[in-house]
């Protein structure tokens, strides 16, 4: 090079030749990339270096890498006495065999996110085999031969522990955060450790590319202090003598998983830390769940509502019926005497919001802290039922009372058995939260089952012939829409989102709205009930299932929502993307005015208000 070359700013670099240059890039890659967006790099080695080859080189491998890749194999190639660096970490054995010995701690190994990074490249580029780097090491290529070995295992152990069932059945998201965001990198992985005859070699190797690189890290640290890295060598670093394995112990399918492993490789031994951190988050889940519910049992003191039921419950069931029916009769006859006056109105609407309103909403699952829900149960009916017959009751001599004195009365006789349906009804709800909570559950299931399971479109594969009754179910579903959901529920998630009503497109979540492209926005009014711009209402009936004001229905599966006239939609980064269901027309909802004829035989169409 001559003196007339103006050396090249890369960052506080100040790069005089292209040793230099290359040196630079690979340690700022960052700023490097952008240099290189705008040309100034390309330009200064045509115009003042005049290295052409170089340049050519720079492009191949800019387009067959990432630029962080593309800018350290351009300094190991012209840069021969550049030291590599990778996340500002040097890779030579005076400090690799200094520096990776002291992340192997009493009981765990110090992971900073730019020591994952830093042993995911020196992984995946090879370092640790490239004579350009290594110059040869024989115990570098030793180690990096185990470490493939061992993370492999670590791969498949991992796809092991997605066959235990209640593996994925934790309350709120202590698993989550714990697996990959792809659900077909976990089926991928549980079909290698089944060996299932269908599974990849090559889905395989992209699936451990995909996963976390935390083991990676901790194989490597124990590699590095082993004597001989090549043979098969016990883990100093136990999940035994870890932070979360006494918690994670009170797990019964962790301590299943660890009665099947008799010998540990390290390989092993890092899924297993994975899973007993875990399995120790749930079983904090488990016991704040538990402390909860003491909490709001020793806290529920019963309040007036609850003091009224005793006491109508301690009452001869004839006694209840007769009080139940005149109660409601009398109000109701003065009603029609008096030619629908506001005072008898207002007190008929009282009694029946206090006899078949409330008697009505004793067979729902309300909680004891949420009776106030009764309360606005049992007037909204009474209001109903008043607007709704207030003609009839006009016209008629005693029939309607009649009949709804008789309709009181048989409530309050059997005023003790719709509680009684109300109590089965919370327990039954309870018993199913706690088995979701802590189901302890050791039967493995299928890979066949578990793709289902995030996938359930993969149900359309089987042929007919071969499909079970709910698989047939949620087939008839997907492709030609029906209203019957017990096959559906068994691909229901739990506690899933109450779906919106809309027609095929895309739409937006919000603060707690969704806009949907044809203009729908529905809004969250409180837990499990929504309602939109349309006048349409959504109500999770039980877990996954949707009820629509229409008359249609969705089920929430693996992710996908598939409604009953054939919708599918699914939510990706708040979008939610929805086919086009089948054009069909909607069911008649019960909120709709009827059609019917008085006694004359005159029609007449009523409605909530007449």
């Amino acid at each position: 090079m001559t003196d007339t070359i103006r050396p090249y700013k890369l960052g506080e670099h100040e790069c005089a030749n292209l040793a230099d240059l290359a040196a630079a890039m690979a340690e700022n890659h960052e700023t490097a990339a952008e240099h290189i967006e705008r040309g100034y790099i390309q330009k200064w080695l045509e115009d003042e270096l005049r290295e052409y080859d170089a340049r050519i080189a720079l492009d191949k491998l800019l387009e067959d890498n990432d630029p962080e890749r593309a800018f350290f194999e351009f300094a190991l190639r012209y840069a021969p006495a550049w030291t590599p660096v990778i996340e500002g970490l040097p890779v030579q054995p005076e400090f690799l065999d200094e520096y990776l010995p002291q992340l192997l701690k009493d009981d765990y190994v110090v992971a900073t996110t730019e020591l994952v990074r830093f042993a995911a490249k020196l992984y995946r580029w090879n370092v640790l085999t490239d004579e350009r780097v290594s110059g040869g090491n024989e115990r570098w290529a030793a180690i990096d031969a185990a470490w493939r070995r061992e993370y492999h295992d670590a791969a498949l152990a991992h796809g092991e522990t997605l066959l235990y069932r209640s593996f994925w059945k934790a309350p709120d998201d202590a698993v989550d955060p714990f697996l990959s965001g792809d659900r077909n990198v976990e089926v991928v992985l549980a079909r290698a450790a089944a060996k299932s005859a269908d599974h990849d070699p090559e889905q395989f190797e992209k699936a451990k590319l995909i996963l976390a690189a935390k083991e990676k890290l901790a194989l490597l640290a124990e590699l590095w202090v082993a004597d001989n890295p090549a043979a098969q060598q016990s883990p100093r670093l136990k999940v035994e003598d870890g932070l979360y394995y006494e918690q994670a112990m009170k797990r019964a399918w962790f301590a299943d998983l660890l009665k099947s492993d008799e010998f540990r490789t390290p390989g092993r031994e890092a899924t297993l830390h994975s899973v007993a951190k875990i399995a120790a988050y749930q079983q904090s889940d488990a016991e704040h769940h538990a402390e909860k519910a003491e909490a709001e049992a020793a806290s529920d003191k019963p309040g007036i509502l609850s003091r009224i039921d005793r006491k109508l419950s301690a009452l001869d069931p004839k006694l209840r019926a007769l009080a139940f029916g005149l109660s409601l009769f009398i109000p109701l006859f003065f009603y029609e005497r008096y030619g629908g006056s506001v005072l008898w109105g207002l007190l008929c609407w009282a009694m029946l919001a206090a006899t078949i309103g409330y008697g009505v909403m004793r067979v729902l699952p309300v909680k004891p802290e949420k009776r106030w829900i009764d309360v606005l149960g049992a007037l909204f009916i009474g209001w109903a039922l008043i607007s709704y017959f207030a003609m009839d009751l006009d016209a008629s001599a005693f029939l309607y009372e009649a009949a709804f004195g008789a309709v009181a009365g048989a409530i309050g006789f059997f005023w003790t058995q719709l509680g009684s349906v109300r109590r089965k009804r919370l327990a039954r709800e309870a018993q199913d939260a706690q088995s979701a909570i802590d189901p302890n559950d050791t039967k493995r299931i299928s890979t066949d089952a578990l793709a289902k399971m995030f996938f359930p479109e993969m149900i359309l594969d089987i042929p007919f012939a071969q499909r079970t009754a709910r698989e047939k179910a949620f087939a008839a579903a997907v492709q030609y829409g029906h209203a019957d959901t017990t096959g559906l529920t068994r691909f229901a998630d739990p506690r899933s989102p109450v779906a919106p009503n809309h027609g095929g497109g895309m739409s937006v979540n919000a603060g707690g709205f969704n806009v949907a492209s044809d203009g729908t926005t529905t809004t969250q009014l409180m837990d499990g009930v929504s309602f939109d711009n349309k006048k349409n209402w959504n109500v999770r009936v039980a877990d996954g299932v949707t009820v629509h004001s229409d008359g249609k229905h969705t089920v929430s599966m693996g992710g996908i929502d598939v409604r009953s006239d054939g919708q599918i939609s699914t939510e990706i980064a708040g979008f939610r993307i929805s086919s086009k269901g089948k054009d069909e027309k909607a069911a008649s909802s019960w909120l709709a005015p009827k059609e019917e004829t008085d006694w004359f035989g005159n029609k007449k169409k009523k409605g909530w208000f007449d």
